[in-house]
């Protein structure tokens, strides 16, 4: 997410346009840095302190009232997170997170361990119990938060929680087990492990509501519509909910079922019909379960986020999309957004340290998702930060960072594919999505499985976009990892 607006339309040139160039200018030339860069003392690394491995049911109740006299909506709701050690070590301390505080529309009401009332940390986004007792491998224990949100019109346009016209955006809202990462104002993905959730929500009945997951059974009483949702093995739970939404569905050849939500008023003559954006959506989808793997859930959205959103927004089984995007492709965003199921959804990254990894793939398939496997990539400019820079390595401005990260991500997994060949590329893809569907991965492990796959190796090419100090020490092309 970028805070900048003059910054949000530069990001939108490099993301919707990154083979732009008539002839490629030489990469990035790094010298090894630390293992750990540009950390925030404020915002403790994730590999420093990551997510434990714990299984979670997340329950969700929420009730959306009306607008208020001074025009915020008010959410009020409960939730339960049962979580079990699914790892070999106890495990001594869990952080929650929602983004949606550092906007000030949060806040935390109480928690609970196992039902008791329990003291909550709050350290602006993150959530922690310090009376947490360690928990036993396989064990179990469920946490509470009551909270509410009271979101009104405001914020940069790519903020995800907000109300924007008639529509309102319920993105990052509640707390989610993370690591102990902080709110960021160049990219605020979240990163959270998967999850089933169980949602109840309550609504007043004129909004259509689009969300995470599907619906199970809905049921109006008067004023209010009580819908009840089940997204199951996804990391986040978003919703949108406006009067005006108009659906148009079709379905893939796997029977997905595809749905656009959108608002007549905000598609002006001249840009895609909701017809033309269904049918970038369904080939997406269709594009991307062939080249890496099925999409496995029983519906995508595809939602108009209002008439601020100046690009889009990942979430599970859903994208937010802004409409109105004069001078770019809607075509070309759709495709990003919808590549993100996989790399960041299904196919679980590390946002904060490695954005390249999700970022840079996404601006490589949203070229290849219309030009096929072998599109083109090219640099515009030599690059002035090596591609694995971190959100919170601030020895750049925001134009270079994003130029590295997205520009320079694509080109990586574009000049890999060149080197090992289209077949092993996308057979390597494959693996990685056998290997780590629902799970979590690491641009090592990226890179293992590509040389793993490859007859040719990869590591000269690969020093000269990355200072990675563990490249020299992937395995040999077609071989195991070396011992570090």
């Amino acid at each position: 997410m970028k805070r900048n607006r003059l910054l949000v339309l530069l990001l939108i040139v490099a993301l919707l346009f990154p083979a732009a160039a008539a002839a490629d200018a030489p990469p990035f030339v790094p010298t090894l840095a630390p293992a750990v860069r540009g950390q925030d003392p404020q915002n403790p690394h994730p590999a420093t302190t990551d997510i434990p491995p714990l299984a979670a049911e997340y329950t969700l109740v929420a009730t959306v009232g009306d607008a208020g006299a001074d025009g915020a909506i008010h959410v009020s709701g409960t939730e339960q997170v049962r979580l079990t050690n699914s790892g070999a070590q106890p495990v001594s301390t869990v952080t929650f997170n929602v983004a949606a505080v550092h906007y000030g529309w949060f806040t935390l009401d109480g928690g609970t361990i196992d039902g008791v009332p329990a003291t909550v940390d709050q350290a602006e986004v993150r959530f922690s119990f310090p009376e947490w007792p360690a928990l036993a491998p396989g064990d179990t224990r469920t946490v509470g938060f009551t909270f509410h949100l009271d979101i009104r019109d405001g914020g940069d346009g790519f903020d995800v929680t907000r109300r924007d016209g008639d529509i309102l955006r319920l993105g990052y809202w509640f707390p989610m087990l993370s690591d102990d990462h902080g709110y960021h104002d160049q990219f605020d993905a979240v990163y959270t492990a998967t999850g089933n959730f169980h949602v109840t929500l309550t609504a007043p009945a004129s909004q259509v509501l689009v969300s995470t997951g599907a619906i199970q059974h809905q049921e109006t009483t008067g004023a209010r519509t009580t819908y009840t949702i089940d997204a199951p093995n996804v990391r986040d739970f978003a919703a949108l909910l406006s009067p005006a939404y108009h659906v148009a569905q079709g379905t893939t050849k796997d029977n997905v079922r595809v749905e656009v939500d959108t608002v007549p008023d905000h598609l002006s003559d001249g840009l895609p019909t909701e017809t033309e954006i269904l049918s970038d959506a369904i080939h997406a989808i269709e594009w991307m379960s062939a080249t890496v793997g099925p999409y496995p859930y029983p519906v995508f959205h595809v939602a108009d986020a209002g008439l601020t959103m100046p690009g889009g927004v990942e979430f599970p089984t859903l994208i937010m999309i802004g409409t109105r995007m004069h001078g770019v492709s809607m075509g070309t965003l759709v495709s990003h957004e919808t590549s993100h199921q996989w790399f960041y959804g299904l196919l679980g990254t590390h946002p904060q340290t490695e954005t390249w990894v999700d970022e840079g793939a996404a601006s490589f398939f949203e070229g290849a998702i219309s030009a096929g496997i072998d599109v083109s990539v090219t640099l515009a400019r030599p690059l002035p930060c090596p591609v694995n820079i971190t959100v919170w390595d601030r020895s750049v401005n925001d134009r270079n960072h994003y130029y590295c990260v997205y520009n320079g991500g694509a080109k990586v997994y574009a000049t890999i594919r060149d080197l090992m060949g289209s077949d092993r590329f996308v057979a390597a893809l494959h693996d990685l999505y056998t290997q780590d569907r629902y799970g979590i991965f690491t641009g090592r492990d990226l890179l293992t499985i590509f040389q793993q796959q490859s007859a040719t190796d990869l590591r000269p090419a690969l020093h000269r976009y990355f200072d990675y100090d563990w490249l020299d020490a992937l395995p040999p092309p077609g071989g195991r990892r070396e011992t570090d």
